[in-house]
């Protein structure tokens, strides 16, 4: 081989394949360390759990004049079940939630934090 293929080839390798390999490999470990698209990080999901059983706790204390929404109410519980790394103090605080009334909301209410413990529930008898 002459030195103008030597040359080519050594172009061609460290010029390159060498760079194109390494920066695959870099962006390979740069993906690995970071959430996948849908996912949050573990500090942000206790900052929402936090959020949710901040406002559950001012809706409970709250009168029934002060016009507190139903519907958000029975939102916010249902999202509890998106937290089950919290199930223990969730079922706890959902336990101690007492509704009362006889509106169409009051019963959903009550059906729903129902079927949050219990499904919360499932989660530890299964673990």
């Amino acid at each position: 081989m002459s030195h103008f293929e030597w040359a080519a080839i050594g172009l061609i390798l460290f010029g390159m394949v060498l760079p194109f390999w390494t920066l695959t490999v870099i962006a390979l470990r740069r993906a690995s360390k970071e959430p996948r698209r849908g996912e949050v990080p573990a500090s942000e999901r206790v900052l929402r759990y936090n959020a949710i059983m901040d406002y559950l706790h001012r809706a409970c204390r709250k009168g029934p004049a002060e016009g507190q929404s139903g519907a958000s109410f029975i939102a916010a519980v249902r999202e509890l079940r998106n937290y089950p790394e919290h199930r223990d103090l969730t079922v706890l605080f959902l336990e101690e939630i007492n509704v009362s009334g006889t509106g169409k909301f009051n019963e959903l209410a009550k059906r729903e934090i129902r079927a949050a413990e219990e499904y919360l529930l499932a989660l530890k008898e299964d673990a």
